[in-house]
C-alpha cells in the first residue's frame, strides 16, 4: 500500500463509542451471496454462540450449521435473513476482530464494534475481506447505514476505492 488506511480511517475504528457501524455489500445475486457466505465461513476461526436462522415454512429456528450453507436457505426464500458473529477472520492482509455478518437474499452486511482491538493490520484485513466480497459479485457495491455521518462515509469510500485500485495493480 502506498497510502495508510489506518492514518485515513483510524478514528472510525479505534475508539469504542458504543456504535456498531454497518457496511453493506449489495447488488449480489443468490449465487454471489452463497459464495460470499462461504468465503466468510472459510476464513473465520471462531463462530460466536450458536447462531440460527428461522425457517419460513414452520417458524422454527435451526442452527446455521445444520445445513451445508445457510445462505442457500435464505436465497431460496425458505429462511429469514439471519445475523451471526465471527471472530478472527484471517486474510492475506491481517486478522479481523469480531464482526457481525447479516445474510440477506441480495446483500451481505458487516458490522463491527470500534475499539482497542482494531489496528492497522486488522483494518487492512477488513478491507481485504470487503474486497473479496465485492469481487464475488459482478455488480456489487459498498454502502453504509444512515447513522454513519456523510463525511465519514465519503472518507471510507475514497479509502476503499483507493485500496481496490492499488490491489488491482498488485494482482
Amino acid at each position: 500500500m502506498t497510502f495508510s488506511l489506518w492514518e485515513a480511517l483510524h478514528d472510525m475504528f479505534d475508539t469504542d463509542d458504543g456504535s456498531y457501524p454497518e457496511i453493506l455489500i449489495s447488488r449480489l445475486n443468490g449465487a454471489e451471496i452463497i459464495k460470499g457466505y462461504s468465503l466468510i465461513r472459510e476464513k473465520s476461526k471462531f463462530l460466536v454462540g450458536s447462531p440460527c436462522f428461522t425457517n419460513r415454512h414452520d417458524g422454527r429456528e435451526k442452527k446455521i450449521d445444520s445445513v451445508p450453507n445457510a445462505a442457500e436457505v435464505v436465497v431460496s426464500g425458505a429462511a429469514e435473513p439471519f445475523h451471526f458473529l465471527v471472530r478472527h477472520i484471517t486474510t492475506d492482509e491481517g486478522i479481523v476482530p469480531e464482526l457481525g455478518v447479516f445474510v440477506f437474499d441480495n446483500a451481505i452486511a458487516l458490522d463491527y464494534q470500534p475499539g482497542k482491538q482494531w489496528n492497522a493490520s486488522a483494518l487492512a484485513g477488513f478491507f481485504h475481506l470487503m474486497s473479496s466480497l465485492v469481487r464475488c459479485g459482478e455488480k456489487a457495491i459498498v454502502t453504509h447505514e444512515e447513522s454513519i455521518p456523510p463525511l465519514a462515509r465519503q472518507r471510507f469510500d475514497i479509502a476503499f476505492s483507493r485500496y481496490l485500485r492499488e490491489m488491482a495493480v498488485h494482482d
